[in-house]
């Protein structure tokens, strides 16, 4: 039972939203993608949805700094190998 204690509590205080993820290689934002494919991001966002839909596209939310230095959890995308 003390080990549950200590997970949630280990769980709990790394929960700092402070805190910045580490992000695997090949998951990149919508606008990274945009950025990379000279689209608008807005035209990239409506074919990611459709990736994903039809299993070509897995996503995950990481925490980054945005733009302004606030930390936020973000969308990442990367394209599923098979």
């Amino acid at each position: 039972m003390k080990k549950t204690a200590n997970t949630w509590a280990e769980l709990i205080a790394s929960a700092s939203s402070k805190q910045l993820d580490d992000i695997p290689d090949g998951f990149l934002t919508c606008q990274q993608i945009a950025k990379q494919e000279d689209k608008d991001v807005k035209y990239i966002q409506k074919k990611l949805k459709v990736l994903i839909e039809e299993g070509k596209v897995e996503f995950k939310k990481f925490r980054i700094k945005q733009f302004d230095g606030v930390v936020f959890p973000t969308m990442h995308y990367k394209i599923i190998s098979k």
